[in-house]
Formats: C-alpha cells, sequence, structure tokens
C-alpha cells in the first residue's frame, strides 16, 4: 500500500534526479527525515515544501502520478491538496493522473474545474500484442 508520504517523496526524486545536483536543502531533509526514530519518512508538509523547491527552477517540466488506485481513498485528499497547490503556484508543470474511474470524483473535487480527462480503454488488439510482447521479453526459466 501506497502512503501519500511515498507518493509525493518518490515525484521529489524523480524531479531532483538528473543531470543536475540535488539540491542541499532537498538532500538534507531526506537523511534528517531517515534518521530519526523508526526511519518514518518526510511529512507532507514537509514533503510540500520540498515538492516546491524542487519545481521553482524548472521553466517546463510533465508530471505523470500512475495508479492512484493503489492508494487508499481516505489518502487521496492528502496527496492532492499538496498537488493542487503546486498547480497553483506552478502553471507551466501540468501534472498527469492515471488511475481506474473512481479517482475522477476526487480529483473534481481537489482540482474543481481545472481538471481534463480522456478515457483509455485497452482494444483487445492492444492486449494480445501486449501478452505476445511479454512472453517474447521473458526469459526462459532454467536458462
Amino acid at each position: 500500500m501506497q502512503t501519500p508520504e511515498n507518493v509525493l517523496g518518490a515525484l521529489i526524486k524523480q524531479i531532483v534526479r538528473g543531470p543536475g545536483v540535488i539540491p542541499v536543502e532537498i538532500n538534507s531533509a531526506f537523511q534528517k527525515a531517515r534518521n530519526q526514530v523508526g526511519d518514518r519518512g518526510l511529512r507532507v508538509p514537509k514533503a510540500l515544501e520540498l515538492l516546491k523547491a524542487a519545481v521553482a527552477p524548472l521553466d517546463r517540466a510533465s508530471t505523470c502520478i500512475d495508479a492512484l488506485d493503489e492508494l487508499q481513498d481516505k489518502y487521496l485528499p492528502q496527496v492532492f491538496r499538496p498537488l493542487h497547490s503546486i498547480s497553483l503556484s506552478f502553471p507551466a508543470i501540468p501534472l498527469f493522473f492515471i488511475g481506474r474511474p473512481h479517482i475522477r470524483v476526487e480529483i473534481n473535487k481537489h482540482f474543481p474545474g481545472a481538471a481534463q480527462f480522456t478515457q483509455i480503454k485497452p482494444t483487445r488488439e492492444d492486449i494480445e500484442r501486449y501478452v505476445g510482447w511479454s512472453w517474447m521479453t521473458i526469459p526462459s526459466l532454467g536458462q
């Protein structure tokens, strides 16, 4: 099960990973959270602060968050509130969410009037092609 802290922390890590140097503020916050009792990690307010610091130097970026349906419904507001704050502060950083249909209700609740939806449904051909590709790429057992 994912937590809001895991989702936001992973997003921060993906944004700062790249050719540049990880900002000292972000690195030290992750180290401090790691060293706290119980290795509890970052909390949502600190993650939001660091997420804003990570995206601030970017002129443009696209952010895609997949599998939101793996997050318990009770945690969705704790993820969407900070991300809504990011979308308001940094309009050049569009957010893309992927999840099952019930996620749409939460997105509408936290991004009123700002969300656009596209439904994606695989065709039988898509599934057959994926299954065929998967079998071709899985190494044989015993080799």
